[in-house]
């Protein structure tokens, strides 16, 4: 099933709000391909390398929360499972 993310919406969340959107640049659109391998995010990942980064907008917070290292880093830990003691 594809996932279809409107343009005028956050490409993160696909939400409407009344936050603002920014525009990427070509390094915050690498920086979020970066952090959707690591989230093995897919759908987001080929979103994302499917547009031009002057087309893609995003919610400052969302992009905040995507990109932060302590967000992915938890994820990755927990997906290898409880740690052996």
């Amino acid at each position: 099933m594809d996932t279809v993310i409107n343009i005028g919406r956050c490409a993160i969340c696909g939400i409407e709000s009344t936050e603002s959107l920014t525009r990427l640049t070509a390094k915050g659109l690498q920086t979020l391909v970066d952090a959707a391998v690591k989230d093995d995010d897919d759908t987001l990942k080929h979103y994302l390398l499917s547009q031009q980064s002057a087309s893609l907008s995003v919610h400052h917070s969302c992009r905040r929360q995507y990109t932060d290292t302590r967000n992915i880093s938890k994820l990755s830990s927990d997906d290898d499972g409880p740690s052996a003691k």
